[in-house]
């Protein structure tokens, strides 16, 4: 957020008085005689303009940053953000918030101060929104600039003004309207105070869904995925009460005697929360097993009493809804009517049994009352096909719906789900057709949301297709987080065993240990940064105890695999964005390559090109400052500039893994060390702790202002300089 980057020569687009504007983000501005102008940075989502006068380009700077108000928030909510980023960095001081006029309209504005490398500068910043943008009008100049020279720069700002839309952008913005709606059905409480109080009066749990990514322009995968699963949409407003965690953290399991959360708490979580605070399950995502599984999770709150209900039909369709699926299966052990039959599918979906599912569908075609089902039917057993891999028998089943005349009822899902099919089969163009069609046509319909979610979601861009089928039983297991134990230090050595023994067990034949990230993996796919981490930081940790039996087996297999699988990795990489992962495996995989060379697992002579691939990759990773970051850009518009700050413990991480490939006797580029423990030690304070990020040629802050997650890296970082012989 608070980034300056001051004019540079190259890309200049005037010199002269003219008029910039710019259709895509909804804005014009004068740009005065003997003043130049350039586009700092453009995509599909966000602009940033900066203005110098020629003769004090490196001093003074006007600059619009145009942003979607879906990524940053409104105008407060930016200054809000600003103010925290300044907060944490000493070289902001004298932080003031102001007020401003921006294209007649009253706006928030912020004035700070800002030690810069070559002079003192004075920043003033106004916040204002427009067409779904969020624009940021910032002036940066040595405070003497300032004295003399403000009734100028406040005449440039008077020419902004806002303007229509290009047509494609309005057509964005209507799709980026429609996929906001999603998460709508749920009956989100709007505070924590609020979602207590209504957790005590209902004596149910709060479902927490937290969501933090600071710094990333990333769409809500999640409010536009499982969020919009019916299934999921009702048991929530039935049996919790929903809350949205974002980037206030007011709430009372901030406390670490409750739960603990820090102003460094980044990622996307589900909490299940007593009304008081107190966590009583936690889960990577808010997945109907999780929640299912949540309703005991607290004796203290089991919800609201169900509904009275006497009819029979109405009593199953309840407890569905309600998340009870042992009882409702109770109640359908002897169907006899379509209805029935129709229910008892949907519970065999939701239990992810899809050939009992297609069973039932089957007899309730043919039980009385069948034939008034027919399109409910249809369009259920499509999405069974679906979720059991039968993509071309699903496909033709609802393009079949999707083609009937008159329309079926669920038209709408059968077309959504049938451009999530043909994604794969087709690629993006037959994708969009069905989804752009659903938005034109049926604009109100919770599928038409899905659908535009979609389109300008994330992964879309990156050209990913969703698998549609379910995963196998042993990746829901690993998606549970295990009870906590507490083990006291004299069971420090059955511990110790346990670990191996759960290593040994749950390593596959094949020779690698089960990655969730495998989950969004398509058929084909080349292993990823974390298969290849988690099954070298799995089989370094077998290596000490090769004498147990089976331990040296597993880890010949998990060498083989590793093997084969980096070298199929490394030349199918694809450019990393947002976050390049691939800084860590290949440190994992160099550290245990040593290691595994050092026990006698293979010559060090078999290892040399697999460990001579990995040593250039971390070559080409390193960072001008001397250090490797696994961040790359905030949005996916930045990766062809990607960010060249260099991380700590990560840089800590790829110094300790080359420290030990030496020491195995490979050859290490001496240059590339020697950098890296560089950067390490200009990150390191007086005081002993180290910076989170540091850019190419600064040094550490000064002695107290370290930010708090200083002594989580710490140890990592001090860990490196040692065994490289600088502390």
């Amino acid at each position: 957020m608070l980034r300056f980057p001051l004019f540079a020569a190259a890309g200049l687009l005037s010199l002269a008085g003219e008029t910039y504007e710019s259709p895509e983000f909804g804005f014009r501005l004068e740009v005065p005689a003997g003043w130049v102008h350039q586009i700092l940075e453009e995509g599909e989502g966000s602009l940033h303009l900066a203005l110098s006068p020629a003769a004090a380009a490196n001093h003074v700077q006007l600059s619009v940053r145009a942003q979607k108000e879906s990524a940053l928030g409104d105008p407060e909510s930016v200054r809000r953000l600003v103010e925290e980023a300044a907060a944490a960095e000493a070289r902001y001081t004298n932080v003031v918030r102001t007020a401003g006029v921006v294209a007649g309209r009253a706006a928030p504005g912020l004035a700070l101060d800002v030690a810069g490398e070559a002079v003192p500068l004075h920043l003033r910043q106004l916040y204002a929104a427009e067409a779904g943008f969020v624009y940021i009008l910032q002036t940066v100049a040595p405070p003497a600039d300032f004295a003399g020279e403000e009734g100028g720069y406040a005449a440039i700002w008077s020419t902004f003004a806002f303007v229509p839309l290009s047509s494609a952008r309005v057509a964005m913005r209507r799709l980026e309207e429609l996929a906001a709606r999603c998460g709508s059905e749920i009956a989100w409480a709007a505070s924590w105070p609020e979602a207590a109080e209504r957790a005590r009066e209902r004596r149910c749990l709060v479902l927490v869904y937290a969501r933090i990514y600071p710094g990333f322009v990333l769409t809500d995968e999640v409010m536009g995925g499982l969020f919009m699963a019916p299934e999921i949409v009702e048991l929530v407003n039935e049996r919790y009460v929903p809350f949205h965690l974002g980037a206030d953290l007011d709430v009372p399991f901030r406390d670490p005697e409750l739960y603990g959360l820090s102003g460094s708490t980044f990622g996307v979580a589900a909490l299940l929360v007593t009304p008081e605070g107190r966590v009583v399950r936690e889960g990577r995502a808010p997945t109907y097993d999780f929640l299912c599984e949540g309703l005991a999770a607290d004796p203290d709150h089991p919800g609201p009493p169900a509904p009275r209900a006497t009819e029979h039909q109405e009593k199953i369709a309840i407890l569905l809804r309600r998340g009870e699926l042992a009882a409702a299966a109770k109640l359908l052990a002897a169907p006899r009517t379509a209805a029935h039959f129709r229910l008892r599918a949907e519970l065999h979906r939701r239990l992810r049994r899809g050939e009992e599912a297609l069973a039932d569908l089957r007899a309730a075609r043919a039980a009385p009352g069948g034939e008034e089902l027919a399109a409910d039917l249809d369009a259920a057993e499509g999405e069974v096909l679906l979720a059991l891999g039968r993509l071309a028998e699903g496909e033709a089943l609802l393009a079949r719906i999707a083609a009937a005349d008159p329309p079926s009822p669920r038209a709408p899902e059968t077309l959504f789900r049938l451009g999530e099919v043909r994604r794969l089969t087709a690629g993006r163009a037959a994708a969009e057709e069905c989804w752009q069609r659903l938005v034109a046509e049926e604009p109100a319909s919770r599928w038409a949301w899905q659908a535009a979610a979609t389109l300008v979601s994330t992964t879309y861009a990156l050209d990913r297709g969703a698998r549609l089928d379910w995963p196998a039983a042993e990746y829901w297991a690993e998606l549970a987080i295990p009870p906590y134990e507490p083990v006291p230090a004299t069971r420090a050595s059955q511990a110790e065993r346990d670990a191996v023994a759960f290593l040994l067990a749950h390593q596959r034949p094949t020779g690698e240990w089960i990655s969730t990230t495998e989950l969004g993996a398509l058929p084909g796919d080349p292993p990823d940064d974390f298969q290849l981490a988690v099954t070298a930081l799995c089989a370094q940790a077998l290596l000490p105890h090769r004498e147990r039996s089976g331990a040296a087996e597993a880890v010949e297999r998990a060498l083989g695999w590793l093997l084969l699988a980096y070298e199929r990795a490394r030349t199918a990489a694809e450019p990393p964005f947002l976050m390049d992962y691939g800084v860590w495996s290949r440190s994992c995989l160099l550290w245990f390559l040593a290691d595994a060379a050092a026990a006698g697992r293979r010559e060090r002579a078999a290892l040399e090109e697999p460990v001579a691939h990995l040593l250039e990759e971390l070559a080409a990773k390193q960072k001008p400052g001397g250090g490797w970051s696994y961040y790359v850009s905030r949005d996916l518009d930045g990766v062809a500039n990607p960010a060249t700050e260099s991380i700590s413990f990560t840089t800590a991480a790829v110094v300790l893994s080359l420290l030990r490939a030496r020491e195995a006797g490979f050859a290490v580029p001496a240059e590339v060390l020697e950098r890296g423990l560089d950067c390490l030690t200009a990150m390191r304070n007086e005081e002993g702790t180290f910076e989170y990020m540091l850019s190419p040629g600064a040094r550490a802050a000064a002695p107290g202002m370290a930010a708090a997650g200083a002594a989580g890296r710490g140890p990592a970082c001090t860990l490196a300089l040692a065994r490289g012989g600088r502390a």
